[in-house]
Order: structure tokens, then C-alpha cells, then sequence
């Protein structure tokens, strides 16, 4: 089971990095729930660091049901920090009847190419997650953020656990919501391949490093047995 930190600025790149993380969504804004971060930004931390970095492409918060500018700004997005050298890309969005929007996931994975595809949460907004994950595992995905669409991953544990079942062999069914240290051994023995939290402290803006650590330990411990 690896550790993904969202990382919404440099200083929680750099906790990330120090508090053993496996790998990194890059994005700003987590107020709005994450947006596609400054390329300024994505060319610092590959430039510092060497940690698998995944960069959240999303022009905007709010829904995920987007307009033709907007999907033609999320094309030049994933192009862009394709070029810069990045791991992957972050991507998802729907039709206004809450389904996959099929024409536009095709667009921007041919822009990825044989970039590391997630998609993201917008798979909790859907009426019925679960019949998306069948097409994103044809359309090439390597991974699915999700809390199964409950409020929190803890929340979603036992549907998420199901769609492991289901799903692991195919595609990694990766919890994401609200994982902290406290909560965290209720996801270690579920076979999840990773689990993503922003380990950020209350009232704070910045991941915190040593709640990566914690959470680190935890999943050092399990893979020890």
C-alpha cells in the first residue's frame, strides 16, 4: 500500500517529501477542493524533487460538468506538464445527468498519452460510482480517488472494500477523504494498493510532516506484517 499526499503548495511538497510519502497529487487551492496548480509551481518541485508526481487538472471548483473552453483549457493543461516531465495526470468529468462524460476523458487521455491516469473525486458526485469504474478501466485508467461516495473514506470503508474485491486486479481502488493517522489502520487490511490524504493539521493550510510520518509508519508497519 503506497502513501499519495495532496499537496496544494511547495512547503507541503517539501513535508511530503520529508515525511516519507510515496508519491504526490500536486494542485492548488484546496479550499475549492483543488484546482490545476501554477506550472511555475510544477516546474519548482520537478526541479527539487524526484517523488512521483501527479498533477490534478481542474480549471476551476465547483462541479465537474465543463464547458468546451474549459475542456480545451484542461487539454493544454495535461499537454503541458506532460512536456515538464510529470508521472500523471488527474483528471474526471460528467455530463450534467451525473454520468461520465466519455468525449471529453477520451480527449484528454489522448493528451496524456503514456502518462499515470487517477480520476479523481468527481466519481463521488456521480449518482451510481460504481457504473463508471468498468469504463475507466477501458479507457486506461491506473487509478481511482474515491470515498465511494460517502463524506469521508472511513464513511465509504465497506463499499470501498467491495469495489477492492471487485476491481483491485484491474485498476487500484485508491480511499481518499479525510485519512488521518487515527483512523488509518481501519484501511490496512483491505488490500488497497494506496491510500491519499492531505495530512493537513486543522486550522492549517500546508501538509503537515509529521502527520505524513504518522501515517507512513502506519503503512510501513503493515507491510512488515
Amino acid at each position: 500500500m503506497l502513501l499519495e499526499i495532496c499537496t496544494p503548495s511547495l512547503e507541503s511538497v517539501t513535508a511530503a517529501v520529508s515525511g516519507g510519502a510515496d508519491r504526490i497529487e500536486l494542485c492548488e487551492h484546496l479550499e475549492v477542493g483543488g484546482v490545476t496548480p501554477r506550472l511555475g509551481l510544477v516546474e519548482q518541485v520537478l526541479e527539487s524533487y524526484t517523488i512521483n508526481t501527479q498533477v490534478l487538472i481542474r480549471p476551476r471548483g465547483g462541479d465537474f460538468v465543463f464547458t468546451a473552453e474549459e475542456i480545451r483549457q484542461m487539454t493544454s493543461s495535461v499537454e503541458a506538464v506532460r512536456a515538464l516531465g510529470v508521472q500523471g495526470v488527474v483528471i474526471g468529468a460528467l455530463t450534467a445527468d451525473g454520468n461520465l462524460d466519455i468525449p471529453t476523458l477520451k480527449t484528454l487521455v489522448k493528451a496524456a498519452g503514456d502518462l499515470e491516469l487517477t480520476f479523481h473525486k468527481a466519481i463521488d458526485a456521480m449518482k451510481d460510482p460504481e457504473s463508471a469504474i468498468d469504463t475507466l478501466i477501458s479507457l486506461g485508467f491506473t487509478r481511482i480517488l474515491t470515498s465511494a461516495g460517502a463524506n469521508t473514506a472511513l464513511a465509504g470503508l465497506e463499499k470501498l472494500r467491495t469495489w477492492q474485491s471487485r476491481y483491485g486486479n484491474e485498476i487500484t481502488i485508491m480511499p481518499g477523504g479525510s485519512i488521518r493517522p487515527e483512523n488509518i489502520n481501519a484501511m490496512l487490511s483491505c488490500g488497497f494498493g494506496a491510500i491519499h490524504s492531505a495530512a493537513i493539521k486543522k486550522g492549517e493550510s500546508h501538509s503537515d510532516e509529521n502527520t505524513v510520518k504518522a501515517l507512513a509508519r502506519a503503512l510501513q508497519d503493515q507491510r512488515k506484517g
